[in-house]
């Protein structure tokens, strides 16, 4: 199949969840299907922490398997009296900030212009914030990726969120995510979710919509339980890039609840926390404790990964599955998290990951597991052996490629 792939991002490098999805789709749908890519740039994506800006390394990267068509950088709106005026226009649109961030009229041209001169099989659109190309489809069969249920995630932020302005426009926004979803998803050939239950949430939302569901994926890192024994047992991580709103609210939970109790309680116990765009509270926060370490974005993380005892991801919101929970228990490393970071991922409690909500249930399962070498490698055994069974590049790339292949046979039709 010829295929058109509209992405909201530059997939690489591979510094968030968000980029390794994306990433990984274009990559297994390469080997079999021709794809014309076109990429919208966040330019936060692409900064790696004050150095160089690699854009034009990222995109001779995704050319080396696809056909890069175009490349743009998205609107922003610097300084926060543009970028509040903004905000409000959306709040008086009918299409609410998620439906315009993106919309581009030298996009739909590009786009126009594309369709003109190619004969595509299929349409991918990688996001919801893309409706506003749908117009321009009408003769396409379109498939559209779904990195998290929108509308759900937004309402679950208006819920927990304090400041009541805030709250009733997180609550505004969610529902007008939700006409969109109801609308363009019903409408589309087929709709990708990353779980099961981002499946279910998306059908109560649109209920005759094509909903199949395409986990995250990534490669399995096998680790002998021999390493596992032997590895350092005073270093805890955690990995997100700082600049989603919940990585920061689980980064200052850690530096909140945790920092300190475990420095007075094991002196030895050092706290990782890797990622780009660390907020100012943040950057404030770790320095009060000796025990944390606060790394910016960085690109090989074997040396930390391979020295983690336990990962800690106190993440209470967001949807999708959470790759860097993938990620860590392919290297057998346990998991302590809370059941929300989870969603999507057929994990079981003490089994392959250790769940704990408050801060008291993080204090007393860390307690547990490092000084439990039993527990602790049987949970890391555990989370190596669900990820190679269940989330592995090759067997989620299968079912990825049977999907396509489906709609291919459907184009031929």
């Amino acid at each position: 199949m010829n295929i058109l792939w509209v992405s909201h991002l530059v997939p690489f490098p591979l510094k968030a969840g968000v980029c390794l999805r994306s990433y990984f789709l274009l990559k297994k749908l390469s080997q079999n299907h021709d794809i014309d890519l076109v990429m919208l740039n966040q330019p936060l994506l692409q900064d790696t922490g004050g150095q160089q800006s690699q854009l034009k390394t990222s995109i001779e990267h995704m050319d080396k398997f696809t056909n890069v068509k175009h490349v743009q950088d998205i609107k922003t709106y610097e300084g926060k009296f543009p970028r509040v005026i903004f905000l409000l226009t959306c709040l008086l649109s009918i299409n609410g900030y998620t439906g315009a961030w993106l919309k581009s009229s030298i996009l739909r041209a590009r786009v126009r212009q594309l369709l003109a001169e190619n004969s595509y099989d299929v349409i991918h659109l990688d996001t919801i914030s893309l409706h506003f190309l749908y117009d321009l489809l009408a003769d396409h069969k379109v498939v559209l990726d779904h990195h998290n249920v929108e509308s759900d995630m937004m309402m679950r932020r208006s819920k927990k969120e304090s400041n009541i302005f805030k709250s009733i426009y997180f609550l505004i926004e969610a529902f007008k995510i939700r006409r969109l979803e109801k609308k363009f998803c019903s409408i589309s050939d087929l709709n990708i979710t990353c779980s099961i239950l981002d499946r279910q949430r998306l059908l109560e939302v649109a209920s005759t919509a094509d909903i199949v569901s395409i986990p995250n994926a990534i490669e399995l890192c096998r680790l002998s339980t021999t390493y596992l024994e032997r590895r350092n047992k005073s270093r805890l991580s955690f990995i997100g890039t700082m600049n989603w709103y919940p990585n920061i609210e689980a980064v200052e939970f850690i530096l909140d609840n945790l920092a300190l109790p475990l420095s007075q309680s094991n002196s030895n116990i050092t706290i990782d926390i890797v990622g780009a765009h660390a907020t100012k509270p943040i950057v404030k926060k770790s320095k009060i404790h000796n025990n944390v370490n606060l790394h910016g974005f960085v690109d090989d993380l074997s040396e930390i990964q391979s020295e983690t005892i336990i990962f800690i991801c106190p993440i209470k919101d967001g949807g999708g599955t959470k790759l860097k929970i993938l990620e860590a228990m392919s290297m057998g490393i346990p998991v302590i998290a809370d059941p929300v970071a989870c969603e999507g991922i057929a994990v079981e409690d003490r089994n392959n990951v250790y769940f704990a909500s408050t801060a008291e249930e993080y204090l007393e399962g860390l307690d547990l597991l490092l000084s439990n070498d039993e527990l602790r490698v049987s949970i890391g055994r555990g989370g190596a052996e669900l990820i190679e069974k269940n989330y592995t590049v090759d067997v989620v790339g299968v079912k990825l490629l049977n999907t396509y292949q489906g709609l291919a046979v459907n184009v031929r039709n």
